[in-house]
């Protein structure tokens, strides 16, 4: 009887030594599984601040398609051209 106790204790130490061991050593660590799940926080968070660039993006693209007035104004400030026999003028200081 006490050959088969000593048996079970030494299975169930071995089995409580294999599990703490998975719990802190292992790849599946607690510790590595919370900072896997901050990585895939901030991955979230630049998903959804590279979706919001991606809507302003595509929102300029139909702008550009579309809008002929908005087009030629950015036409005009950011590449400072002007229509054929206009005389551009261009303020300084403000």
């Amino acid at each position: 009887m006490t050959k088969k106790r000593t048996l079970i204790i030494l299975l169930v130490s071995f089995v409580i030594i294999f599990v703490v061991l998975r719990l802190f050593i292992d790849k599946t660590s607690v510790k590595n599984q919370m900072q896997l799940k901050k990585q895939v926080q901030l991955l979230e968070l630049q998903v959804d601040s590279l979706q919001n660039e991606l809507d302003v993006q595509m929102e300029i693209n139909q702008k550009l398609k579309e809008d002929t007035f908005y087009l030629e104004s950015l036409i005009r400030t950011q590449y400072g051209m002007s229509k054929k026999g206009e005389t551009p003028i261009q303020f300084i200081g403000f």
